[in-house]
């Protein structure tokens, strides 16, 4: 059976689809400032279905992240209406209901730390699925940039570790295309 994981925000999307151990992926990020709420909600959602649209004949399970409730409300507002769209359209298409896994789950069932950040998913990401490489001593140091990220620290060293790490994860996506979207949607795929 394909399997879809969709990490799923309003303007924001990750998308991996596994069939017979073969992986493909995207990521689809909405930046004009000029469209409405509804019409990033649709856009995303054309976007979704075009990506799907060969695979839609066939059995598919569609695994969807579920809503992380720390968002402020305008922005839990607007993914939740862009994951009803595409709820909705899933449901049309297929007859069936997609599966909501929360990242915590998906974290765990994959053997990743809980508070792993955005890179260390990536870089779990391309281990599992050998999806490219990096510098090994850039990596030795991500490695132990997160490790020292799971230390207990005050609020000032956090927040420049996390600076840092945010900074490594925008370079593996540009040298590797494995963005924090497309990272989280394998994570889904494989996490539910």
């Amino acid at each position: 059976m394909i399997k879809v994981g969709l990490d799923l925000a309003h303007k924001t999307c990750g998308i991996a689809i596994l069939r017979e151990d073969k992986l493909s992926y995207d990521s689809k990020i909405i930046l004009q400032k000029s469209l409405s709420e509804i019409e990033i909600s649709w856009q995303m959602t054309e976007w979704i279905f075009e990506q799907l649209k060969p695979y839609l004949e066939e059995p598919f399970e569609l695994v969807l992240e579920d809503i992380f409730k720390g968002y402020n409300f305008d922005a839990l507002k607007n993914t939740a209406r862009t994951q009803g769209a595409v709820v909705d359209r899933y449901i049309q298409l297929k007859g069936i209901h997609p599966k909501y896994v929360t990242v915590i789950t998906a974290r765990k069932k994959v053997g990743v730390p809980i508070r792993a950040p955005k890179v260390a998913i990536q870089l779990w990401a391309m281990d599992t699925f050998k999806l490219g490489q990096i510098d090994p001593q850039f990596r030795e140091h991500i490695e132990k940039t997160i490790e020292r990220y799971y230390q207990k620290l005050d609020s000032k060293e956090k927040k420049e570790l996390s600076l840092d790490l945010k900074d490594y994860s925008s370079r593996i996506a540009i040298s590797n295309g494995i963005d924090e979207h497309r990272a989280d949607a394998i994570l889904l795929t494989l996490g539910s």
